[in-house]
């Protein structure tokens, strides 16, 4: 029977009740039975632009609507309205709609309303004018659907729509399994005011938006694949791939009211990001995520976390600083990855690409200073104490106080600091006055007055090839205008001043005690006659004696 009221629409509500009495049929069942094989006829498809179309889903209802009115005991009407409620599509809105509005005028919904029908209603309604995002389910749709059905499951309708009844019944967990996929960019908002609806509990909405996040990374990463720029875990991508799209993953997560859980969120999309300025701004966040945790609860383990959060930015930000100025190679990273960052700034002031610029002006050298004061910044350090400290240490001569070498003649840096190769690259200390010249030139507030400081200082502590050396940057990093407004003396009384310290530094290094008055064209002949008497047999005094005849 219940085939062929099914089958057959010409049947209508009074030929129906006049068969049942014909055959003593009790006439409630027969209702039901007819009801039911008419809702599976309404059945909806989808047009030609690929949205659902009802076809007279009228003239369906209207049958029915007659019929619903006959069945005479209204708890057979309720647990048939109810029956249909769980038996049609679940993707099958307008039927459910309907269902829903019968079921709310039942003498037994209004006495005791089933929790999963109380809030049916307000759930189609979201449901009705929220589209799919994601596949369906397979553990939660496919697989029931045909076990316990004979038709297809209808995949095209579901592509589009949520079951309602699984968002009816399901418990917490089951939920957001189900729905994991729909929390995007997009959607969360609306998901997250439909949290009391669905009962995901007080954690509902971060738990959104976590999933919001974890998706949208998923998501990003493989659409940057398919682009065909997927990048390899061992390099550095300086220019940014998906910045807009990391700043709303942020903003997601600021909206997280877990602070803990929010950082956690934040440490998880760093830790999946690949190396480059899209992973600095994502450490960027973390860390402004982890400081209002410190703000908002306080505590040891926040605090922990924030000084891990700013580590790891500050280590991201100086590699990203050692790549964009061509610094990025392995020694540099290694103390890096040791946390070093101040040993890394002394490093990179030794960079031999600091003496090889110094010979030879012309060629392709990275931007030392560059990544210097990038470093310094990142990592909060007082850059201009640290230029003084190395100015301290590589001004005075390193081989032996007082001492200078055998080879530094007028000539020498009379006009700057070309010494040659095999001078420049086999003395230590010439290498660490190419590095004072270096640091000096860089915009250094200050470093012309600690140069005066020295050159011309009348402190006995202050050697005379601490004097040189310091009046020797001078040269090297002024003009000539410069130099007389900042000393106050003529070119030519300080190219002079140049000249003696020159040979003053030779007769100390030979252990000879002159003092600049001994230097003049009076009194050169005894102190010849000393140097003489006194060093002949070494190749310096012969020189000297030379040098001292030919100027003098």
């Amino acid at each position: 029977m219940e085939k062929e009221v099914g089958e057959r629409e010409e049947v209508g509500v009074e030929a129906l009740i006049l068969f049942t009495r014909a055959f003593s049929i009790h006439t409630d069942e027969a209702l039901t039975l007819y009801t039911e094989g008419l809702l599976n006829k309404i059945v909806p498809r989808l047009d030609e632009r690929g949205e659902v179309v009802m076809d007279d889903i009228k003239a369906y209802t209207d049958k029915i609507d007659a019929a619903l009115k006959l069945i005479t005991a209204d708890d057979v009407l309720f647990e048939h309205l109810q029956k249909m409620f769980s038996a049609v599509c679940p993707y099958n809105y307008s039927v459910l709609q309907y269902l829903l509005s019968k079921i709310h005028y039942t003498l037994a919904y209004r006495d005791q309303a089933p929790p999963h029908l109380a809030k049916a209603d307000r759930i189609l309604g979201f449901l009705m004018q929220y589209r799919r995002v994601a596949e369906p389910l397979p553990e939660f749709e496919v697989d029931p659907w045909m076990k316990d059905r004979s038709s297809p499951f209808p995949r095209a309708l579901a592509a589009l729509r949520l079951p309602l009844l699984s968002l009816c019944t399901f418990s917490k967990k089951e939920k957001f399994k189900l729905l994991e996929q729909e929390f995007q960019m997009s959607t969360y908002p609306a998901w997250i005011n439909m949290v009391g609806v669905l009962e995901l509990g007080s954690s509902g909405a971060d738990n959104i938006l976590y999933f919001t996040v974890k998706n949208t990374v998923a998501a990003m990463l493989e659409q940057q694949k398919e682009r065909g720029v997927a990048v390899d875990r061992d390099s550095w991508v300086l220019g940014h791939i998906n910045r807009s799209v990391l700043e709303e993953i942020q903003a997601c997560v600021g909206q997280i009211n877990n602070p803990s859980f929010a950082a956690a969120a934040s440490n998880w999309v760093l830790n999946r990001l690949p190396r480059g300025s899209d992973k600095v701004l994502a450490s960027v966040g973390a860390e402004a995520t982890v400081l209002g945790w410190c703000h908002k609860e306080g505590g040891k383990e926040a605090q922990e976390g924030l000084e891990h959060a700013r580590r790891n930015r500050r280590q991201l930000q100086t590699e990203q600083a050692l790549h964009r100025h061509g610094l990025a190679s392995q020694n540099y990273l290694d103390l890096l990855q040791q946390n070093k960052p101040f040993e890394l700034i002394n490093a990179l002031f030794e960079d031999p690409s600091v003496e090889a610029r110094s010979l030879v002006a012309a060629g392709q050298y990275p931007d030392i200073a560059g990544a210097i004061a990038a470093i310094a910044t990142i990592n909060e350090f007082n850059l201009v104490k640290m230029k003084y400290e190395l100015l301290d240490r590589w001004l005075p001569l390193a081989t032996s106080p007082g001492s200078a070498s055998a080879d530094d003649t007028l000539s020498d840096f009379s006009l700057g600091l070309d010494t040659g190769p095999d001078s420049a690259s086999s003395s230590t200390d010439e290498a660490n006055l190419l590095r004072c010249v270096y640091l000096l030139q860089d915009g250094f507030e200050g470093g012309r007055q600690y140069l005066l400081k020295y050159a011309f200082s009348t402190d006995s502590m202050v050697t005379t090839s601490h004097k040189l050396r310091a009046l020797k940057c001078l040269f090297s990093i002024c003009s000539e205008e410069e130099l007389v407004s900042l000393t106050g003396q003529s070119l030519d009384c300080l190219r002079d001043g140049l000249r003696r310290l020159v040979y003053l530094a030779r007769l100390e290094a030979l252990g000879l005690p002159y003092s600049l008055e001994n230097l003049s064209a009076d009194s050169v002949g005894p102190l010849l006659e000393g140097v003489w008497r006194s060093c002949r047999l070494s190749p310096e005094g012969v020189s000297l004696t030379r040098d001292l005849c030919a100027e003098f």
